[in-house]
């Protein structure tokens, strides 16, 4: 009966052994991954910290780069450099007067004029007027383009 006993738990004991052995292997396995889990969470949390930083840069890039690209629609009008300085010059005394609008935006709407009237004192005269327009225009309620009576053909792009 011993014997009987002894063998059964021989078998038993390397029947377990048989059945420990993948375990531990997939425990081992288990480890790893979750170790590179957690590395890829790490990572995750960096790249996602890069895109929150890369937004927030863009954000304060994106001003002048607007600023840059309507400079150059300003410069392909081929005014001298006293006009070209007169323009900046007005652009940024608008942005103080008028805070809803942008030097950029200023350049731009000063370019479609000087394009529309062929004449840079008259652009210049304008634009104050053309600004202070659309920043009504955009307070007004909805419709109030039409309410306050400032439609801006001389804007209207063809």
């Amino acid at each position: 009966m011993f014997k009987a006993h002894k063998h059964a738990f021989s078998a038993l004991h390397n029947g377990l052994h048989r059945i420990a052995g993948p375990i531990h292997t997939a425990n081992r396995e288990a480890k790893k991954l979750k170790a590179h889990l957690e590395r890829l969470q790490t990572v995750g949390e960096q790249v996602q910290s890069i895109n929150e930083d890369v937004k927030s840069i863009w954000s304060w890039l994106a001003p002048a780069v607007a600023y840059s690209h309507a400079l150059a629609q300003v410069k392909r009008l081929g005014l001298s450099p006293v006009e070209m300085r007169q323009a900046k010059n007005a652009a940024w005394r608008n942005t103080q007067a008028i805070p809803t609008s942008t030097a950029a935006e200023n350049l731009r709407d000063f370019a479609v004029l000087r394009r529309r009237l062929g004449n840079t004192a008259a652009a210049l005269r304008l634009l104050p007027i053309v600004e202070r327009t659309k920043a009504l225009t955009a307070a007004a309620p909805e419709g109030g383009g039409a309410f306050i009576g400032c439609d801006l053909p001389v804007l209207r792009q063809s």
